[in-house]
């Protein structure tokens, strides 16, 4: 998720708005509360990209090692599929935070 949708995100688990500058505090209050809720499979709440102003953020389901490198084709990385740590991650998030699906997809990174 971007940098808006994190913040809209901190503020359905707080209440609390947070100013644009504060992301960095708002993503680490994230993954405390995630790991308060012990949703299954989560890994952590963290940024993904090269560019620490357009960083996006995301719930971590899964991980693994993979020797990769920078711009690889998308083709060339192995898929994690989507399961059922995810749906039940989305089932939590819907009834503890009124999350929707939209703007928000299951992907496969390398970071």
């Amino acid at each position: 998720m971007n940098k808006e949708k994190t913040l809209a995100f901190t503020f359905r688990l707080f209440g609390e708005t947070y100013p644009p500058n504060c992301v960095t505090s708002a993503c680490n209050d994230i993954d405390r509360k995630l790991m308060e809720l012990q949703p299954p499979g989560v890994i952590a709440f963290r940024g993904v990209g090269e560019d620490f102003n357009d960083i996006a953020r995301m719930i971590v389901t899964q991980a693994a090692r993979f020797d990769g490198y920078k711009d690889m084709p998308e083709d060339l990385i192995p898929q994690f599929v989507e399961g059922e740590t995810e749906n039940k991650l989305r089932g939590l998030l819907r009834s503890y935070v009124g999350f929707k699906n939209t703007g928000y997809e299951f992907r496969t990174v390398l970071d």
